[in-house]
C-alpha cells in the first residue's frame, strides 16, 4: 500500500466511518381505499440529535421530506415533521425509512412583498394581498377570487345578551411558518369591534394539490353568545372539492354550502339548531352556545383541480406506522429503552384505548372547541390538552 494512500485511510481507521442512520417504518392504509396520491403529515420522536444533522436527513420510499419538529431543554431535536405523498392499495401498507441524504422533493417558491404573499407550487399559484384578498388557481383555472370572511348571526339570546356583531374586517396577511418545501400563511380579521377575533391558516406544501386549512373564531367579548350561524366565506371563482374534518361531530345545521348564486362558499355552523344536553349522546349537543373566551376551530382540506377520489382520500388520513420498541428505545414511552408490553393487561388497554379514540377524544363539547372560560375562572392557564380538546387526547391518559 502506498504511503499516500495509508496516509487517506488513517481518520477511517481511527475513527471510523459515521454510523448509519435508518428509521424504518411503513405508512398503513386502514379504510378500504385505493390512494392514488394521499398526503401524509406526522410527527415522530426520534433520540436528542443535533440540529444541523436533523436538517440532513430525509424520506425514501416515496416522495416527501423530514424537518425538525420540536427540541428538549438543551436545543436538541427529539420530533421529527415527516410529510410525504403516498400510492397504496386499499388496505395496504407502504415501507418507507428516514436517512441521511439530500430531500426528494421541490422547494417551495414564497414571494412576500407590501402588497401580500403569493405561493407557487408544482400544482396552485396562491395569491393572497392586503388586507384580505384572496386568489387561488391551478391547471390555468381560477378556484377563489375575491375577499375573504367570516359570516355570523346571533340568535335571540345572543341579541338580549348585548351581541353587536359589525361588519367583518380583515386585519391583513403574513407568513406564520416558513420551511423549504411548505409553508403556513395567517390571515387575520375582527368582528364585534374588535371583540371576535377570527384566523384563517392556509398550510401550502410543495407534494401535494391540497391545501390544508384552519380557520379560527374566538369569543373575547366578556360574556357568553349564542350564534346560529358562524361560517367562513370563501369568494368562489369555480366549484372543486373541499372537505370539512369531522363533519359528523358538528351536529345537524352545519357543514359547506354554496352561497350567493355559487359565487361564495360557506364552511361552518350554517344553521345551527337550539342546543340541547352534554350528555345526551356520543357527542354532546351544543351548538350555539359560545361562552366568554372561547374559541372554536374548523379544519378541512381545499382541492383545487382534484375529483371526489381526492376528498374521500383526504377525510381519511394514513398513517406512519413505527415499531412499538422504537418508541421506547428513543425514551419516548415510559419503558425508556425497556421491552414494550402490556402483559396480562393488553386486553383491557386496547379496548379503553379504542373507546377513547372513538369518545373522549372529541371535547368536552365537540370538535374544534376551547372551553376557556373553565380555564379563565380558576386561573389554571389554557391548555387544549388538559380539556380533552386535541386529537393527541388518548395518549395524555397513560
Amino acid at each position: 500500500m502506498s504511503f499516500l494512500l495509508s496516509l487517506l485511510l488513517l481518520p477511517v481507521a481511527l475513527f471510523g466511518a459515521q454510523p448509519a442512520f435508518v428509521i424504518r417504518g411503513e405508512i398503513v392504509e386502514r379504510d378500504g381505499l385505493a390512494r392514488r396520491a394521499s398526503l401524509v403529515e406526522q410527527g415522530i420522536p426520534i433520540a436528542p440529535m443535533p440540529e444541523a444533522d436533523a436538517l440532513r436527513l430525509r424520506l425514501a420510499g416515496t416522495p416527501g421530506f423530514v424537518e425538525p419538529e420540536a427540541r428538549d431543554e438543551n436545543g436538541m431535536v427529539r420530533w421529527l415533521r415527516v410529510t410525504a405523498l403516498a400510492a397504496i392499495p386499499a388496505h395496504g401498507s407502504l415501507p418507507v425509512t428516514i436517512e441521511r441524504g439530500p430531500a426528494r422533493a421541490p422547494a417551495l417558491d414564497l414571494r412576500r412583498s407590501a402588497e401580500g404573499v403569493t405561493a407557487v407550487t408544482p400544482h396552485y399559484t396562491l395569491s393572497l394581498r392586503q388586507p384580505g384578498y384572496m386568489q387561488l388557481a391551478a391547471g390555468g383555472k381560477r378556484f377563489l377570487d375575491g375577499p375573504w370572511s367570516v359570516e355570523l348571526i346571533a340568535d335571540a339570546r345572543g341579541v338580549l345578551w348585548g351581541a353587536n356583531l359589525g361588519a367583518f374586517a380583515p386585519q391583513g396577511i403574513e407568513i406564520e411558518e416558513q420551511a423549504p418545501h411548505r409553508a403556513t400563511v395567517l390571515l387575520k380579521g375582527l368582528l364585534a369591534g374588535g371583540r371576535m377575533p377570527c384566523e384563517l391558516r392556509l398550510h401550502v406544501n410543495t407534494l401535494s394539490l391540497r391545501i390544508r386549512y384552519d380557520w379560527r373564531l374566538t369569543n373575547l367579548t366578556g360574556r357568553k353568545t349564542w350564534l346560529r350561524r358562524y361560517a367562513l366565506r370563501l369568494p368562489l371563482a369555480a366549484p372543486f372539492p373541499v372537505t370539512a374534518d369531522f363533519l359528523d361531530d358538528w351536529g345537524k345545521g352545519a357543514g359547506i354550502r354554496a352561497t350567493d348564486g355559487g359565487r361564495a362558499l360557506l364552511i361552518g355552523g350554517l344553521d345551527m339548531p337550539p342546543d340541547g344536553g352534554y350528555y345526551t349522546g356520543q357527542v354532546p349537543d351544543i351548538h350555539r352556545l359560545f361562552h366568554k373566551g372561547m374559541s372554536r376551530t374548523f379544519r378541512g382540506t381545499l382541492i383545487p383541480g382534484g375529483a371526489a377520489a381526492d376528498a374521500a382520500e383526504a377525510q381519511a388520513p394514513l398513517d406512519l406506522v413505527l415499531p412499538p420498541q422504537y418508541y421506547s428505545d428513543v425514551k419516548a414511552l415510559p419503558e425508556s429503552g425497556g421491552k414494550v408490553t402490556f402483559g396480562e393487561f393488553e386486553k383491557p388497554i386496547r379496548a379503553a384505548a379504542e373507546w377513547l379514540i372513538s369518545h373522549q377524544w372529541r371535547g368536552t363539547l365537540w370538535w374544534g372547541e376551547w372551553y376557556r372560560e373553565w380555564d379563565e375562572s380558576r386561573n389554571e392557564g389554557v391548555q387544549e390538552a388538559s380539556n380533552g380538546h386535541s386529537p393527541l387526547a388518548p395518549l395524555y391518559h397513560y
